[in-house]
């Protein structure tokens, strides 16, 4: 059965491309407490394509991508002719990666792309970041990379903006479940404003104060948030909210 992810693969690299801003800031978040010898090695957790993983590989990173979705680890795998870089990846669930990966194994981790919110809830969530925490040495960095549900609640925000390209447009609406969970339907038009094909997936809201709350309390350290990739601080009037904290 295909999924809206399925669906996504053949316009995804298109739709979300790689931005430098974002790679320079990761770049510097995850370099910034590193003063070991060799290249830091680093986890992406719901890596899709491997688009963010192989423009890390060039700032001198070993990176390691997993997605629970075969056909876009088939993708990044294509696009990877191991051994000639450094980056492997693995299909695989982002609640066993603690179970099935080394301990202290990584020195940072990525979930990016509103990846956490499709845990089904809180209880999720910190079982996620206690395994982020246990897989990377200390002083490990972990960033997160959401939908501000502050905003989108608070406003009764029912649409994002819709994503253009010169083959597609990707329009994204939610709507909120009784369980107060939230459907995301999202359809991918042609450039002549055909339906190419439409789905949708349940997330879970998390808002800030949430996601900080579960960081404390898994041990986390140093909890900074922020609008974007921008490094502007958190001040909940933008769509996204980028959150680092060290392990």
């Amino acid at each position: 059965m295909e999924t809206l992810y399925d669906n996504l693969l053949e316009y995804y690299d298109e739709l979300f491309p790689v931005d430098d801003k974002k790679i320079d800031f990761i770049s510097r978040e995850l370099y910034r407490y590193w003063t070991n010898k060799g290249l830091p090695k680093v986890l992406d957790v719901g890596c899709a394509t491997g688009s963010i993983d192989f423009a890390l590989i060039k700032r001198n990173f070993l990176v390691t991508g997993i997605d629970n979705n075969v056909s876009m680890i088939q993708s990044a795998c294509r696009r990877n002719p191991e051994p000639k870089t450094k980056a492997r990846f693995f299909c695989m669930d982002m609640l066993e990666a603690a179970k099935i990966l080394a301990p202290a194994s990584f020195n940072g981790v990525l979930c990016l792309g509103n990846t956490l919110v499709h845990l089904p809830g809180s209880e999720e969530i910190a079982r996620f970041l206690r395994g982020a925490r246990r897989l990377m040495e200390s002083d490990g960095v972990l960033i997160v990379q959401v939908v501000n549900y502050d905003k989108i609640l608070a406003d009764g925000i029912t649409q994002l903006p819709s994503i253009q390209t010169l083959r597609c447009t990707f329009a994204r609406t939610y709507s909120l479940l009784p369980d107060g969970h939230i459907k995301f339907n999202g359809t991918v038009y042609s450039s002549n404003n055909v339906a190419v094909f439409r789905d949708e997936v349940e997330l879970y809201p998390l808002r800030s104060k949430e996601l900080r709350s579960l960081l404390d309390e898994e041990g986390y350290r140093d909890i900074e948030f922020f609008n974007d990739f921008d490094g502007q601080p958190f001040d909940g009037s933008s769509f996204g909210l980028v959150v680092v904290a060290r392990s």
